[in-house]
């Protein structure tokens, strides 16, 4: 009776932990069948955060569509709330860099009550003028990167105009600091394979320590966890097998984050050194994912309900995300000798990451090209 108690309690909380993944899974999926760069990258956990500050903030009648596509239909302002002040709270104990700001024009009077969701779901507001759209996208890089990182890329020549409403904007900003810390560096293989091609093949910079890590290996994907020093996140690195593709494993994603880890086994460990920075404009793949109605719903202007079509000239998401993958020290060079029965892991194909924790996908990406393992960040 006991054993049956305990293994219903498991699947209830592999249940929970699917549900809580869901919605950023999803997104995942859809920037992954957008984005035809090599390499991408996005932060879930930002977004979620931004779109249910939207719903909680909306005076009246909530959108369901909305609350449907974030997998919080039920649950109470409270818990949801809750989730995001522990998660922030989380982040900032990880040194994780975070900016989130809903900009709103300037004749929108934002209510008391939304600003006291802002504060309680970690999500800034501001009134700003879109008359002019240069200034007002001057105005909003100058912020933004004051708290996380410069970047001309962060709007495109159409994402403003004289018509827009609302400007989502989120960043974030990982520099990992490990548990285990890596120990030496050495140049060493990345191979792509590439279709009726000779395979790529480049010298990297890589990191290498000897640690316990988790890990699993099934006929698909080889994976394993590396968890960061302050607090239970850490970087899930998935790597695919031969013939299956890192957009295969992004398209099954919630399959492997379920998959049960092996006990942690001391592991040679090579992680390449790299860099990633991306913006995106998330205004299609929210509407993709079914999420079309979310300022109209807030301040319900005129324009949009007579003509629904100018919903995404008038509200627009953008993100900016940054992942840098180096050694909490400076590192010797040297040469890898394999000693006793330890388990060798070494990530030297294109891969799959996912920073995470047991409840959130804080960031996640692919890297199918070396270009930016050569940039040391």
């Amino acid at each position: 009776m006991a054993k049956r108690a305990l293994l219903c309690f498991s699947l209830l909380l592999l249940a929970e932990e699917l549900v809580t993944f869901r919605f950023e899974v999803e997104l995942i999926k859809q920037l992954s069948l957008k984005d035809k760069s090599p390499n991408c990258l996005v932060s879930p956990f930002q977004v979620a955060q931004s779109l249910s500050f939207l719903y909680l903030g909306k005076d009246g009648r909530k959108d369901y569509t909305l609350a449907k596509a974030l997998q919080i239909v039920g649950r109470g302002h409270d818990k949801i709330m809750s989730y995001f002040r522990e998660t922030q709270q989380k982040a900032l104990a990880q040194n994780f860099v975070i900016a989130n700001r809903v900009f709103f024009k300037s004749d929108f009077k934002i209510p008391s009550y939304m600003k006291s969701i802002s504060e309680n779901i970690s999500v800034e507001v501001e009134n700003i003028s879109f008359d002019n759209a240069t200034k007002a996208g001057a105005e909003i890089k100058k912020w933004f990167s004051k708290v996380v990182a410069k970047s001309s890329k962060l709007f495109g020549k159409d994402h403003l105009n004289n018509i827009t409403q609302m400007v989502a904007v989120q960043g974030l900003s990982v520099t990992t600091t490990w548990k285990y810390r890596f120990i030496s560096q050495s140049k060493r293989t990345f191979l792509i394979e590439r279709p009726e091609m000779k395979p790529l093949q480049q010298k990297v910079a890589m990191m290498y320590t000897l640690a316990k890590f988790e890990s699993f290996n099934n006929e698909e994907v080889h994976g394993i966890f590396i968890p960061f020093s302050n607090t239970d996140i850490g970087l899930l690195i998935l790597i695919p097998k031969q013939h299956i593709t890192t957009l295969n494993v992004i398209q099954q994603l919630e399959k492997y984050l379920l998959l049960k880890m092996r006990k942690a086994q001391e592991t040679h460990f090579f992680l390449p050194m790299f860099n990633i920075q991306e913006s995106m404009d998330l205004n299609g793949i929210l509407e993709t994912m079914g999420i079309k109605k979310i300022f109209s719903s807030l301040n319900n202007p005129s324009s949009l309900n007579n003509n629904p079509t100018n919903e995404s000239k008038t509200t627009h998401f953008e993100q900016l995300s940054i992942f840098s993958v180096k050694p909490n020290r400076l590192l010797l060079e040297s040469e890898y000798a394999s000693e006793g029965d330890q388990k060798t892991f070494e990530v030297n194909r294109p891969f799959v990451f996912v920073i995470k924790d047991q409840r959130t996908i804080y960031m996640a990406g692919r890297v199918d090209s070396i270009d930016d393992l050569n940039k040391r960040p």
